[in-house]
């Protein structure tokens, strides 16, 4: 066998590099890096056995000092038993250790075993703990996100027999061990097992690591949504109440003795925290006033009783401009019938709106800039919550539960109020068109011109981040707010437990919930929110071609308990590939799909104006809006519709108030709801357009190809769609024709049309 050596430092073999060698070290010492730990291998250890059942290092393997090694080519099974039958005298080497690195593995495995286990049952029992005593001291609990989730830990391909196993192979004595393994059919055996099993516990190991890092998070994280969080939170809140103290201690000292054994967590990322919460517990100690009082558990939670008095001192309000509001509010939850449309009602409504959104403002604006902001301002913030009586108890506390952990999810387009009164702030997104559709720089042009501002300060309001939240909030929000409440003639922007129709949890919109909904329409419209793009490539000789490009909107959350959502604006300033913005509740007690289909047929609307400009109700360059405005405008002379169809049309006409967007809503409805299915509800005519602007995918086709009610405005789709398949088909061949590559958005759009 050829002798190679390794300076201290040098890497012997790297994980993930192809096995190629079998490393007998003769002398000096190796380790081997496993996540973070590192096993000693001395003289007399092979390096590489692990790796031969995946053909691959398993592990880096670091000369610890100058390290000399017998090298024997080694990739597979086969050139293993080459060896065993050359030189049979290496086999026991060979066994003994392949036995010392498992021994070692299951002994991390072990210890991993041991601390998941740990970090299993103490947050099984902590969190439900956390709960029970939010109960008894009177404090509204909050969630911790993926609780129900968390599973005991798996034991994956280990066995408890392994352990003992190995060990008692490995303590053999040599002379017994030699004899037996001598025998190339055992050693061989032997040999084949023990790399399968290797590899088996190393992989146990790194599920494990996985594990504990997984449910690490729910002890400490970077979003302090956590056990640390929750717990030290109720310990500060709680040290006035008399048994309190010593009980939330003896809760946290679980805690943190858990978390301080934890692999996955570094004392860095908790230690600040709780040199923090034990400052503020050790201060609270030496002046708390301890009562023997018994929280009255009909009363509003602790932590919520005084919200309306922390909300309005944290907006900086003038103080009796802060008391007159809170008297309001107090006059307002009295009111036997909130809803009322009677005078006395509507004036403290309409007197409410008015003092609520400069409250809100400045509680906004204060708030993106506090690292450290109270709860219940959050819960005004994303809810409108001012009070739990308001409210009401139970409402108010499931409010609490939430607020911390819910969230939107802006990769996928969807925003809570503040995370979009925050990505306004940062410059993230641009402020909102206004009422009279003028976005921010329009609105500075116009503010100009009437001389409420100067040139000068135009010019710089212009990337002033504070002035565009203060636009965002003044001219848009409130707006939007009133609109997606849909109670126009009663509708308050506090959140009232009169508006609920359902339970509050079913009724939370959440980024899921729309994911899976819109999923769902795009399944019958998948070309709903596709958009031409312009495509310019010089190097092609291609001077102009659209494609189409799918650009999904934004969904804002409004701190409401609403019925309707806004399709607010299409696009963003003047870009057409820029997503459009819909405003809708964040708690919906109806239909979420109902109500994103009729959004996706508003925007279609909208987007084909945006497309068409002037010409989007001119037939002579059809579109949908064009061809839906002719059909709606002259039915009662159109032939193919009988006498009994105009009388219906002119009903919906009626119903929609003449506006021919409205009908065509109503109609995309139900072109997704029933026309999708072979189930006809639509007038020839109507069904003819939206089967040419709103497709079904191909497979919907087919399943409808057989009703008669559909043959003809299938036939016409299939020549529209001949002629553009055959359009990209002749450009493409050119381009190969040519020796270049094609663009990828050219054959997706073959695929699109095709789809």
């Amino acid at each position: 066998m050829p002798v190679m050596e390794f300076k201290q430092g040098t890497p012997i073999c790297v994980m993930g590099d192809p096995m190629q060698n079998l490393f007998i070290i003769t002398k000096g010492s190796a380790s081997a890096t496993f996540s973070g730990r590192t096993f000693r291998l001395e003289q007399g250890n092979v390096i590489g056995l692990g790796a031969i059942s995946t053909g691959s290092y398993n592990v880096t393997y670091t000369a610890t000092s100058d390290v000399t090694a017998y090298t024997y080519p080694c990739d597979s099974f086969e050139t293993l038993d080459m060896l065993l039958k050359e030189k049979p005298d290496v086999a026991y080497m060979l066994v003994n250790s392949l036995c010392r690195v498992i021994v070692d593995y299951l002994g991390y495995w072990m210890h991993l075993r041991k601390e998941a286990d740990s970090a299993f049952s103490v947050i099984s029992s902590a969190f439900p703990q956390y709960q029970q005593l939010c109960s008894k001291y009177a404090f509204a609990s909050k969630q911790l996100p993926g609780f129900t989730d968390i599973v005991a830990p798996e034991a994956g391909a280990v066995e408890r027999w392994m352990d003992d196993y190995y060990n008692q192979i490995k303590e053999l004595e040599p002379a017994i061990g030699k004899t037996i393994f001598k025998q190339f059919g055992i050693a061989s055996g032997f040999l084949r097992k023990g790399a399968v099993d290797v590899v088996a516990v190393f992989h146990a190991c790194e599920d494990l690591e996985d594990y504990l890092k997984h449910i690490a998070h729910f002890y400490v994280n970077a979003e302090e949504k956590d056990m640390l969080s929750l717990i030290s939170e109720l310990h500060i809140n709680s040290m006035n109440i008399k048994g309190a103290d010593a009980t939330v201690t003896a809760l946290m000292a679980r805690l943190t003795t858990t978390i301080s054994n934890m692999t996955a967590i570094s004392a860095s990322s908790y230690q600040g925290r709780l040199t923090e919460y034990t400052q503020k517990v050790t201060k609270l100690r030496s002046s708390a006033t301890v009562s023997d009082d018994v929280p009255d558990a009909g009363r509003p939670k602790q932590n919520l009783a005084d919200s309306m008095s922390v909300i309005l001192e944290y907006s900086g309000m003038a103080e009796e401009v802060a008391n007159v509001f809170a008297r309001k509010v107090q006059e307002f939850t009295a009111m036997h019938d909130r809803a009322s449309t009677e005078d006395d009602v509507y004036k403290i409504r309409r007197e409410l709106i008015k003092e609520f959104y400069p409250i809100y403002t400045n509680v906004m604006t204060k708030y993106i800039k506090d690292p450290t902001p109270p709860t219940v301002v959050k819960m005004f913030l994303e809810f409108g919550y001012i009070d739990p009586e308001l409210a009401g108890h139970a409402n108010a506390d499931y409010l609490y539960s939430i607020v911390d952990t819910m969230g939107g999810n802006t990769d996928q387009g969807v925003y809570t109020i503040l995370e979009w009164m925050t990505a306004i702030y940062k410059g993230t997104k641009e402020p909102s068109r206004d009422e009279s559709d003028l976005d921010w720089p329009s609105w500075l042009q116009d503010q100009k011109q009437t001389g409420e501002i100067t040139a000068e300060k135009a010019a710089a309001m212009l990337n002033d981040q504070a002035a565009k939240l203060k636009f965002e909030l003044e001219n848009v929000f409130p707006i939007a707010n009133r609109m997606t409440a849909g109670r126009a003639t009663t509708f308050c922007p506090l959140f009232s437990d009169h508006t609920l129709q359902r339970n509050l949890e079913e009724s939370l919109v959440t980024p899921a919930r729309i994911k899976e909904t819109f999923d769902e329409i795009l399944s019958v419209d998948p070309a709903a929110f596709h958009r031409p793009v312009i495509y310019e490539n010089e190097a092609l000789g291609i001077a102009k071609e659209n494609v189409n490009q799918q650009i999904m909107p934004n969904i804002i959350l409004m701190p409401n308990v609403g019925l309707r959502g806004a399709m607010w604006q299409d696009i963003e300033g003047r870009k057409r590939n820029t997503p459009g913005r819909v405003f809708m509740p964040i708690f919906l007690p109806i239909d979420l799909k109902n109500l994103l289909m009729r959004i996706t047929g508003e925007f279609r609307w909208e987007m084909c104006k945006r497309i068409m400009g002037m010409r989007w109700n001119d037939l002579s360059d059809p579109s949908l809006t064009a061809e839906y405005c002719d059909y709606l405008q002259f039915y009662r002379s159109n032939r193919d519709l009988s006498a009994e169809v105009k009388v219906e049309v002119k009903q919906e006409l009626v119903r929609a108030r003449n506006n021919y967007r409205t009908v065509f809503v109503n109609n995309y409805v139900e072109w997704l709801l029933y026309e999708s299915n072979g189930s006809p509800r639509l007038t020839k005519v109507a069904r003819r357009i939206l089967m040419i602007y709103c497709t079904f995918p191909a497979a919907t086709r087919e399943k409808i190809a057989n009703n008669p009610q559909y043959a003809d405005p299938l036939k016409q789709f299939e020549l529209r769609n001949k002629q553009k398949i055959q359009h990209w088909t002749r450009l493409i061949n050119k381009i190969e024709q040519g020796g270049k590559p094609v663009p990828k958005e050219f054959t997706d759009e073959i695929a699109f049309i095709k789809a």
